[in-house]
């Protein structure tokens, strides 16, 4: 039994840093400057691979926000909500995403 309470604690505190460490990088990325449209296009496409719409709609343009408000927004996307959301979130903070010179 206690290596099961070991490998319990283990996983938990793993769980924990792993979360930490992804509202780091979000909180980082949200701080960024919004005038640069790399920082702009990594947050949104994060966002939505978290389906984390709401967070996503921040980084939408003026001129779809005329079109759309929030609430439509998310009616047409089905965000996730709760652990859902966290564990996306975890996840699409983990992706890479590079720029290309065309």
């Amino acid at each position: 039994m206690g290596k099961v309470k070991l490998r319990l604690f283990l996983a938990f505190i793993t769980a924990m840093i792993a979360i930490a460490t992804a509202a780091g990088s979000r909180a980082a990325e949200r701080s960024g400057d919004t005038s640069n449209p790399t920082s702009v296009t990594r947050a949104y496409l994060r966002a939505v691979y978290a389906r984390d719409f709401a967070e996503a709609y921040r980084y939408v343009s003026a001129e779809d926000r005329r079109a759309r408000n929030l609430n439509q927004y998310l009616r047409q996307r089905g965000p996730f909500n709760g652990f859902a959301l966290e564990v996306a979130r975890m996840l699409a903070a983990m992706v890479e995403v590079k720029t290309t010179q065309t």
